[in-house]
């Protein structure tokens, strides 16, 4: 069985995501401050290095059932564990309903980090 069960890629940022169900992968330096385009090589590429360093995605026993990355200047991508008694992008629509996952209009622009705050949460804070 593979490991993803869905990926899902939108021209919107994230604002919040909760720790314990979801996991950030950034995407390395260079991207941050030289933004390629989509659908291109350089983006494949980028996309698949990020999510092979996920922890959640190599480590079955990670409770983390959604992984997602953030490509400034272009979007996010967000990646879905695979769980038989789901459907494909349910767990990400639940996440997103429950609050675990806050997408947001708004897609950084350059460097980016994510921040705790006192609601357990983790905010996006451009750098």
């Amino acid at each position: 069985m593979p490991v993803t069960r869905s990926k899902l890629h939108g021209h919107r940022g994230v604002a919040t995501f909760h720790p314990d169900f979801v996991e950030y992968v950034a995407m390395d330096a260079p991207y941050h401050h030289f933004p390629v385009s989509c659908a291109t090589d350089a983006q494949a590429r980028g996309i698949r290095e990020t999510f092979a360093r996920a922890r959640a995605l190599n480590d079955p026993a990670d409770a983390r059932r959604v992984v997602f990355t953030l490509l400034p200047g272009h979007g996010v991508v967000i990646v879905e564990k695979w769980q038989t008694d789901k459907q494909p992008f349910q767990t990400i629509w639940e996440y997103i309903d429950a609050g675990y996952l806050h997408i947001d209009s708004h897609v950084p622009q350059g460097p980016i980090t994510f921040v705790p705050q006192s609601d357990g949460k983790m905010h996006l804070q451009e750098i």
